[in-house]
């Protein structure tokens, strides 16, 4: 039988850059658009396979203004428009979901990103990439 996997051995990482403080992340994975081939007098409707939508990744913690190599970064891609092809998606120690580099080639885009805080709590993070193309996992 197969181990579960243990979340606090995950992380989310830009290259070899832990983005910091983050402690949630999730991918939604891939969801295909349903093109309805359905004609007169059919009784249920028909459908074909059109294109594939990668999904997106959220990653959420807490807020470091100093993690010029993380959060900033990703900030800074969103207001850039840059694509990436570092994003990681660790699930344990050496196991990530990555763009996938082939058939065709895949990146992400920040696409929101938002810091917010309360009077009794802590400063707060988080931001949403778009996956344009596919992920795959390595290291499994």
């Amino acid at each position: 039988m197969a181990d579960a996997l243990v979340g606090k051995n995950s992380k989310f990482a830009l290259g070899a850059n832990k983005v910091s403080l983050m402690g949630q992340w999730s991918m939604s994975g891939v969801s295909v658009d349903l093109l309805d081939n359905s004609e007169f007098g059919d009784d249920y409707k028909q459908f074909l396979i059109g294109q594939k939508d990668g999904g997106e990744i959220s990653i959420s913690g807490f807020y470091d203004s100093t993690d010029s190599n993380g959060q900033e970064a990703l900030i800074a891609a969103n207001l850039a428009d840059t694509q990436l092809t570092d994003v990681r998606c660790y699930i344990d120690g050496t196991s990530y979901w990555i763009p996938k580099t082939s058939s065709p080639a895949s990146y992400c885009l920040v696409t929101a990103w938002n810091v917010e805080a309360s009077l009794t709590g802590l400063v707060t993070a988080s931001l949403t990439l778009k996956i344009s193309g596919a992920m795959e996992l390595l290291g499994a």
